[in-house]
């Protein structure tokens, strides 16, 4: 049995993100990000895991001319795996920069920028099989 992590950037900043670095710790990727997103673009990628490991990813972009880094972590655990059920879903980022926002919006379902229920910023499942997660970068 196979596991699904799907991931959404949405750039709704002024910056360009430039250079994207990803890197697969558990799975393989099926389609790739973008290497650059200038604002207003988006991007969307898939990785695939076995029910075992699961997955776990990161990528990271260059904010604009700054050379500050933008960092993007995701991982999928099986619901079957007692073993992993000590670690969860997870969305996370790490800002390096001053001027941008993140929020992080997840579940089960194939979600889309323009489905995200009103305050659901952070929220997903902690165990699935799929775990479909979006990013959303804005100004502060």
């Amino acid at each position: 049995m196979t596991c699904h992590c799907r991931i959404n950037i949405v750039n709704q900043s002024s910056q360009t993100l430039i250079g994207c670095k990803y890197f697969d710790t558990h799975g393989t990727y099926k389609s790739h990000p973008e290497a650059d997103l200038k604002p207003g673009q988006s991007t969307r990628f898939e990785m695939e895991g076995n029910e075992f490991w699961g997955i776990e990813g990161s990528l990271s972009y260059i904010i604009g001319e700054s050379g500050k880094k933008l960092d993007v972590e995701y991982s999928c655990i099986p619901v079957t795996h007692e073993v992993l059920k000590t670690s969860s879903n997870n969305l996370s980022f790490e800002d390096n920069s001053e001027e941008l926002k993140i929020e992080a919006y997840g579940g089960r379902k194939d979600y889309y920028i323009e489905r995200i229920p009103p305050g659901q910023e952070g929220q997903y499942p902690l165990y699935s099989g799929t775990l479909s997660g979006i990013f959303v970068i804005s100004d502060k």
